[in-house]
C-alpha cells in the first residue's frame, strides 16, 4: 500500500482576535491566509492529486468572509446533522458535507473553499484527507496526527457534487472545519445601462490661435452679367471753360431784306476745346462735351439798324432765352441764358434783318461767349 504523505502548507495568522462566527455557538476563530486567485492545478491546493475537477474554470477570484465554523463533530458543540456528531470512525469514517447548506452562508455557485481543518483524535491518527464529493478519493493526505495530538492544516478544496466536500479519517477522530472564503467565477458584465443625463456645459475656453490659411480653391465659371444699374448722380462741376468769339475790327455786315442770315467775316477762337467756323455766313461753335452752358452774346453797330439775332443748335432749334427779334431799329443788343446740351452740340449765332449794310462798332461790335457752368 502506498504511504500517504502530507502536503504541509504554512499559513500566517492574520489576526490574533478574529470576529465571532455567526453560529449558535460563539467561537473566536483565528484567520489564515488564502491566495487572491486559485486554479484547480495550483500546487498549494489539497484537492484530488491536484487534478482539475469537473466544472472548474480559472483563475478564480477569492471572496473573503469572516472566519466561520462550518463543521464540529464534538457533541458538546451542538452542531446539527452532517455538520456535527458523530465522531468520524469505523463505518462513519467518511462523510459528505454540503457546504452551501451550512451556517456560514456560502453560495451554491462557489467553485472551491478556503478551509482550515483540525483533528482532535483520542489516539494516533494515520491521516485525514478531504476532496470534492463525486470524485475519487486522492492518495495524498490533508493532514497527519501520528502522535494523537490536536493537529490543524489549511487547504483549498474544490466544490464537488451539489457543492459538497468529502472527508475520510483513517482512525477515530473529532473533526473541526472552519472557512474564511470561497472562490467563484468572475461575474460577467451585464448589458449596458441607459445613458445618464448630459451634465451642464463647462465654461467656454479661450479662443485658440488662428490656423494657417488653406490653399485657394479653383475659380468657378464666370456668371452672366447683371442688369444695368441706375445712372449715378452727376459728379462735381469741372472747372469752367469758355470760348469767346469776336469779329474783325470794322467788319461790315450786310443785312438783307427778308431775314436772310448775315454773312460774317473771319472769327477767332479764344479757348481750347471749342472750334468756330463760318459756314454760309453763320458762326458755328462745337461743344465736344455736354453739360450746362452759359451763353452770352452782344451786337453793336455804328448806326441803328432794323435787325435781330438768336442762338440756334441742332437743325435750326432756337436756344431758349437767346432770341432778339427784329422789328425796331437799334445799334446795340445783348442776350444771356443757360441751357443743357448733349455731347457734340453745334451752337450758331445768326443775325437777320430787313435793309442795307451796316458796320459793326469798332472794336468788338459782335461778341459770342460760351462757358460751361456744370
Amino acid at each position: 500500500m502506498k504511504s500517504r504523505i502530507t502536503f504541509q502548507i504554512t499559513f500566517l495568522l492574520l489576526a490574533a482576535g478574529a470576529e465571532t462566527a455567526a453560529l449558535a455557538q460563539k467561537t473566536d476563530i483565528a484567520n489564515w491566509t488564502a491566495p487572491t486567485f486559485w486554479t484547480a492545478d495550483t500546487r498549494n491546493s489539497q484537492t484530488s492529486n491536484n487534478l482539475p475537477q469537473v466544472g472548474q474554470t480559472g483563475p478564480l477570484p477569492l471572496v473573503g468572509i469572516t472566519p466561520c465554523r462550518l463543521v464540529d463533530t464534538r457533541a458538546s458543540q451542538g452542531f446539527p446533522g452532517l455538520f456535527g456528531p458523530p465522531t468520524l470512525a469505523g463505518t462513519n469514517a467518511t462523510r459528505n458535507i454540503p457546504v452551501p447548506l451550512g451556517g456560514c452562508e456560502i453560495p451554491t455557485n462557489a467553485k472551491a473553499y478556503s478551509l482550515n481543518i483540525t483533528v482532535v483524535p483520542p489516539g494516533p491518527l494515520g491521516y485525514l484527507t478531504v476532496w470534492p464529493t463525486g470524485t475519487a478519493m486522492p492518495v495524498v493526505s490533508t493532514l497527519n496526527a501520528l502522535t494523537g495530538a490536536v493537529t490543524a492544516n489549511a487547504a483549498i478544496v474544490a466544490a464537488g457534487t451539489n457543492g459538497s466536500i468529502s472527508v475520510y479519517a483513517s482512525a477515530p477522530t473529532e473533526v473541526v472545519i472552519d472557512i474564511n472564503g470561497y472562490f467563484i467565477d468572475a461575474p460577467q458584465a451585464g448589458p449596458p445601462g441607459p445613458q445618464g443625463p448630459v451634465g451642464p456645459a463647462g465654461p467656454v475656453g479661450p479662443i485658440g490661435p488662428a490656423g494657417l490659411d488653406g490653399i485657394a480653391g479653383s475659380s468657378g465659371p464666370v456668371g452672366p452679367p447683371g442688369p444695368v444699374g441706375m445712372p449715378g448722380m452727376r459728379g462735381p462741376s469741372a472747372p469752367v471753360v469758355h470760348a469767346s468769339v469776336y469779329n474783325d475790327v470794322g467788319s461790315v455786315i450786310n443785312v438783307t431784306t427778308g431775314g436772310a442770315y448775315v454773312p460774317m467775316k473771319t472769327v477767332a477762337v479764344q479757348s481750347n476745346g471749342f472750334s468756330m467756323v463760318g459756314v454760309n455766313g453763320e458762326s458755328d461753335l462745337s461743344l465736344a462735351t455736354g453739360g450746362t452752358y452759359q451763353v452770352d452774346y452782344c451786337v453793336e453797330t455804328t448806326q441803328a439798324v432794323t435787325a435781330g439775332a438768336r442762338v440756334t443748335f441742332g437743325p435750326g432749334t432756337v436756344m431758349p432765352g437767346s432770341d432778339i427779334p427784329s422789328g425796331q431799329a437799334r445799334s446795340s443788343w445783348c442776350r444771356s441764358s443757360q441751357h443743357d446740351f448733349p455731347d457734340g452740340t453745334n451752337l450758331k449765332l445768326v443775325l437777320y434783318g430787313y435793309t442795307g449794310n451796316v458796320t459793326l462798332l469798332n472794336p468788338g461790335g459782335m461778341v459770342f461767349n460760351v462757358r460751361r457752368v456744370n
